[in-house]
């Protein structure tokens, strides 16, 4: 089974928590890890990789700053779009309806093989490797003190190790409001998708680190 690592900061102390497939936060930042080979359909539908994140009923977050960082094997990543979608969380009873449900990552002018390379980690990542392909809008994880613009994924070259500027800021998913005080326990799944628009080669996600900061 998957683990899961969730980093909190609490009074300026960061408590490091593991679980077999559920971790738990308050206020702060959190890695959530998946690794799990999908298979990319060839020119048709989609490969979807789910990163579930459980928070407790005892804390009250708001999204304030959203990192997706992948390793995905396709020897032709022009034919690749990436989207990462955010739970359906009805907050106090109301759908969040100002907050967009998925955002474009990757639909950007690319060549050659992978984004990212290397093996996937066997653990719980506590960061995010240098030779994986990120995707933020300010520079990180961590949350950055001093944000920096992120160049696009087009500047790059194969693999694509780094940070870069997705396609839609993530920023679009900044206040989301997840489930916290007065609300039950429930999942959390964010959703990354992978969709392949050209027939010809085929490849698989291998394994992705979604990172969240909350206040």
């Amino acid at each position: 089974m998957d683990r899961l690592l969730l980093r909190t900061c609490i009074c300026g102390i960061a408590v490091f928590v593991l679980g077999a497939g559920t971790a738990y936060a308050g206020s702060g930042d959190g890695y959530f890890y998946k690794k799990q080979a999908t298979p990319i359909p060839d020119g048709h539908g989609k490969a979807t990789l789910k990163l579930p994140a459980t928070l407790p009923n005892d804390v009250d977050p708001i999204v304030q700053y959203v990192s997706i960082s992948v390793r995905i094997s396709h020897p032709q990543t022009h034919d690749l779009v990436l989207r990462l979608k955010r739970p359906d969380f009805q907050y106090m009873g109301a759908p969040q309806s100002g907050i967009p449900r998925v955002l474009t990552v990757d639909d950007q002018k690319t060549h050659g093989k992978n984004l990212g390379k290397g093996p996937c980690p066997s653990g719980t990542p506590t960061s995010v490797p240098g030779r994986f392909t990120t995707l933020n809008d300010a520079g990180g994880p961590p949350y950055p003190m001093m944000p920096m613009a992120t160049p696009p994924l087009s500047s790059g070259s194969p693999p694509y190790k780094g940070v870069f500027r997705p396609t839609e800021a993530l920023s679009g998913f900044n206040g989301y409001h997840a489930p916290g005080s007065g609300e039950p326990d429930q999942e959390e799944n964010w959703t990354l998708t992978v969709k392949d628009k050209e027939n010809g080669h085929a490849g698989s996600i291998r394994c992705a680190i979604l990172y969240l900061y909350r206040v």
